[in-house]
């Protein structure tokens, strides 16, 4: 059964399966089912309206990372509470679909990479979503709900020279991939030293190459 945004769980696995050597093109279609259908097998309660309440469900994953933002920055928590922005309003997203949506594809494979390294598998995204909101926490502070709300909606809030609009597309596909790797670095990296305060130990971080 489809649910909305298993497309973009999709879209990433294919990519990366498009991208491979040819000597894997036999079985395209049945490799990439496989790796799709054993994400989905870790992912799939997170979709399934049913398992809402339950730890593995939607609602248990918010509160997970709520519980974890509040241990790691109370503060900035209480506050945007306070301003009405739960983390049901930015967290679902970033927590169905790992990210998906909000880097340039590219950069969503950097983060796959440490995600799926994780011994506890895809343990580390509620550490990553604490991370992407300390980093907007100078953006976040003081401000309203349309403000905080902005402030969340696009990751790494690149600004782009649209003087470059007159150059060909795939450069400036390139500078945004290139601005947004440097943002995605700077994630992981936020993100690891929060887990390695939170659990005292993550032996599973991945490099940049």
């Amino acid at each position: 059964m489809y649910v909305q945004g298993m497309n973009e769980i999709l879209a990433t696995l294919y990519y990366c399966f498009w991208q491979s050597t040819i000597e894997y093109s036999d079985h395209f279609e049945s490799d990439l089912f496989f790796c799709f259908t054993q994400v989905m097998s870790d992912l799939r309660d997170g979709f399934i309206r049913t398992m809402d309440s339950e730890e593995s469900g939607i609602n248990g994953k918010i509160a997970r990372f709520q519980s974890i933002f509040n241990e790691i920055d109370p503060v900035l928590q209480n506050f945007m509470e306070a301003s009405t922005v739960t983390p049901n309003f930015y967290s679902l997203r970033w927590l169905m679909l790992m990210m998906a949506q909000e880097f340039e594809l590219l950069n969503v494979i950097r983060l796959w990479d440490t995600l799926l390294a994780d011994r506890v598998r895809w343990n580390f995204i509620f550490y990553i979503c604490v991370a992407s909101v300390q980093l907007k926490r100078s953006m976040i502070m003081g401000k309203d709900f349309s403000d905080i709300m902005e402030a969340l909606q696009k990751q790494s809030n690149i600004e782009v020279n649209f003087d470059l609009t007159s150059s060909r597309a795939d450069n400036i596909e390139s500078v945004l991939i290139h601005s947004e790797g440097a943002y995605i670095e700077k994630l992981l990296e936020h993100a690891k030293k929060i887990c390695v305060g939170h659990t005292r130990h993550y032996d599973y971080f991945i490099e940049a190459n």
